[in-house]
């Protein structure tokens, strides 16, 4: 990834015209179909990568991320990724409004994040829903009796309880999530975690 890209194994494999940077970078199979070399490019679009000349084929296969001057380690099985889990979001009292909050995941095509959500209500007590959705679908208020219902909730009992639950949610290219919760008050505590997300790449 620190190399620009040229043919053959063990060597550079960066195929945007940009230099080395913390994002993402997608990695695309591609073939030269006049001499049937195959070789694999890293790129920061998801869509249209910089191909070398002559190779016109390709397929997306998977996707890295680069933070803090370093590739994020992961565990890959199949579509499926596990990275070093990230906690991205720890706030009191996030209002009963709908919030965009963003993920470590790629950036630039729409995966499904996978990772937990906790609460930890003291002020409002058992009862607190927290809904995260796709920013694609419609903004719908969290609730305990009403569907979507929401993706954790306080417990019914024990206002100090902190309540954890998973949850895979479909991203926006910026990697953006909705998030609202049906009540919260200033010591109502609300934390999302990343722990992978699942990618379909170039399947039909």
């Amino acid at each position: 990834l620190d190399s620009a890209w040229a043919v053959g194994t063990n060597a550079g494999g960066r195929s945007s015209a940009a230099g080395i940077a913390n994002t993402t970078y997608f990695l695309w199979a591609v073939l030269r179909p006049d001499t049937g070399v195959t070789d694999v490019i890293m790129d920061v679009s998801a869509t249209a990568p910089t191909m070398p000349t002559n190779y016109t084929k390709k397929c997306r296969i998977g996707a890295i991320l680069r933070e803090a001057g370093a590739i994020v380690l992961f565990i890959q099985d199949r579509q499926r990724y596990e990275r070093v889990a990230l906690l991205d979001f720890a706030g009191d009292n996030v209002g009963a409004t709908a919030v965009t909050r963003t993920l470590s995941v790629p950036i630039g095509a729409q995966v499904i994040a996978l990772g937990v959500a906790a609460i930890w209500a003291e002020t409002t007590g058992p009862g607190v829903v927290w809904h995260l959705s796709d920013l694609d679908q419609a903004d719908v208020a969290a609730s305990l009796t009403a569907a979507p219902l929401g993706s954790v909730a306080s417990g019914v009992s024990a206002a100090t309880a902190l309540i954890v639950a998973p949850f895979a949610v479909r991203v926006s290219t910026a990697g953006g999530i909705r998030s609202r919760a049906n009540a919260s008050g200033a010591l109502d505590h609300f934390k999302l975690v990343t722990l992978g997300w699942d990618d379909w790449q170039g399947r039909t």
